[in-house]
């Protein structure tokens, strides 16, 4: 089983250039992230929630006393992260919160990604396996691959944009197929007495606007 997870970039801006996700314009406080796991935040058991669409505008025509609709562009793509955390300090667990709420009043992009939890795991077109089975890449094959009704496979990869996460599995890099978010938001909660806190992570996808 591989898991969700996310990196600092250190970057404002990206781009895709070789088929590798790259910054444009460096965040002056550079990217941060844990000391171990090659920078990586292991996401553990949070559950992800995303809504998407498009603006409708359904004023009345009063003149006719009818209904009169109308489309724009599509809406921005808000995400939520929640999941209940340990307090032990002791524990990973604990330390998530802290690399959130340094990522919300940051502008840095974070990018989210599947994981493999060794590297004795067979990868499927040089992806974690468990990618290929989670919304995550409904949100990248839409947002920034635009891989409905074609084929996505190569040879040996999935998607035409990947991000190198500084993880070498077997001895190759491995480029995750990353959807790259900002943080808006986040809210913990923690009652006295009780070693959990409840935390929600709200952010906001940046879409790939070279996929039409």
């Amino acid at each position: 089983m591989g898991y969700l997870a996310a990196k600092d970039t250190g970057f404002i801006s990206i781009q895709t250039i070789n088929n590798l996700i790259e910054g444009i314009t460096s965040n002056k406080k550079g990217a941060i992230n844990p000391d171990n796991n090659n920078g990586i935040l292991n996401l553990h058991t949070f559950s992800l929630t995303y809504s998407g669409g498009k603006i409708i505008k359904t004023d009345p025509n009063i003149a006719g006393n009818i209904t009169r609709i109308s489309q724009g562009s599509s809406t921005s793509v808000p995400i939520e992260l929640s999941c209940m955390v340990s307090g032990n300090p002791a524990n990973y667990l604990a330390e998530i919160n802290k690399y959130f709420l340094t990522w919300a009043r940051n502008k840095s992009i974070i990018m989210l990604f599947y994981m493999p939890n060794d590297s004795s795991v067979t990868l499927s077109y040089g992806q974690e396996p468990d990618f290929y089975y989670s919304e995550l890449r409904n949100l990248y094959d839409v947002l920034w691959d635009s891989n409905i009704g074609s084929s996505p496979y190569g040879t040996n990869t999935y998607g035409s944009s990947r991000f190198y996460t500084g993880y070498d599995h077997n001895s190759v890099h491995y480029d995750a197929c990353a959807i790259p978010v900002v943080i808006n938001h986040i809210q913990v909660k923690q009652d006295a007495g009780k070693s959990g806190r409840q935390v929600a992570i709200s952010a906001t996808i940046v879409e790939n606007e070279a996929v039409k």
